[in-house]
């Protein structure tokens, strides 16, 4: 899609009303977000099962997200907005851009990246349905294919934009992934009511009504790679194929298709390994610090 298109959706009067609708729900939840993540870093600053230096570290980070706690969270609904501009994204762009950041790739952003990698599935696994419901009917509204949109608001990009507005306080990455549990801690659990709430706006003003119940009962409209995380939950009929699929000999590494069919590929956590691995082969690291387990989220239902 080129800029002109880009614009047209952006101004489309229902995107720009689900903009506002969005923010109004957005900015309190973020506001929230910031002051947890502060609280967390105060709350270690004064634990005894931390070294004095950790202790000294937390509270120098606490020090920088409360000074500039109004600049994080302008700059991160600023970073949500300005991804309205690209709410139709080209696959083949997408392609070129995730190929680029490969190539450009360090040990510390690898690391980074997978964290991330980690909080969107643990979220995309929770909420697959109601993203996937939004997905298609923001595509209804600006006339698009569904394998095109990107959710300014889905977890991916609330991640990024997150990461993004703390870059220029260069915390160390144990701090950022403290950050990181803060997140998944305290805002992935308000996207359930956020992405309801979302879906239920756009069924009141006609767009796909009832399309939550087709998805549940026949699974996605959507390629795996078309959406934030291809892990998703299985529908019966999925797991009927599936377990038919299994006893004709079907190997481990298998992915499900479109259909609850079967396909061979690999995550975009699989590249980034392998991708590193080849630039550094001699620099191993333990990942387990920078990965964000299901159970953070999971535990906080």
């Amino acid at each position: 899609m080129n800029n002109d298109q880009d614009i047209t959706a952006t101004e489309e009067p229902r995107i720009m009303e689900l903009k506002r609708y969005v923010r109004g729900m957005l900015e309190p939840r973020i506001a929230l977000l910031f002051s947890e993540m502060a609280d967390h870093l105060f709350n270690l600053s004064s634990s005894s099962q931390l070294a004095s230096e950790k202790r000294t570290q937390c509270f120098e980070a606490f020090s920088s997200l409360k000074l500039q706690s109004k600049n994080l969270i302008s700059g991160m609904l600023a970073r949500i907005e300005q991804d309205y501009l690209t709410l139709v994204e080209d696959r083949q762009d997408s392609m070129q851009r995730e190929q680029a950041e490969l190539d450009l790739i360090d040990i510390n952003d690898f690391e980074n990246s997978l964290a991330i990698d980690r909080i969107v599935r643990a979220g995309s696994e929770r909420y697959w349905v109601a993203l996937e419901a939004i997905t298609l009917r923001l595509a209804s509204i600006v006339g698009a294919d569904p394998t095109m949109i990107r959710l300014p608001f889905g977890i991916r990009a609330l991640c990024t934009a997150y990461r993004e507005v703390i870059k220029p306080l260069e915390l160390s990455n144990d701090i950022v992934d403290e950050l990181d549990k803060a997140f998944a801690r305290y805002l992935l659990p308000e996207l359930k009511s956020i992405y309801k709430d979302i879906n239920q706006k756009l069924e009141s003003d006609g767009l796909l009504p009832g399309i939550e119940i087709d998805i549940e009962n026949s699974g996605s409209k959507l390629s795996a790679q078309s959406t934030e995380s291809s892990n998703r939950p299985e529908t019966l009929s999925n797991r009927q194929e599936r377990a038919a699929a299994a006893s004709g000999g079907v190997s481990e590494g298998v992915s499900e298709g479109v259909s609850g069919g079967v396909s061979r590929g690999v995550s975009r956590e699989q590249v980034l390994r392998s991708h590193a691995t080849q630039q550094h082969p001699n620099n191993p690291s333990d990942l387990s610090s920078a990965l964000l387990h299901n159970s953070v989220v999971k535990d906080n239902a």
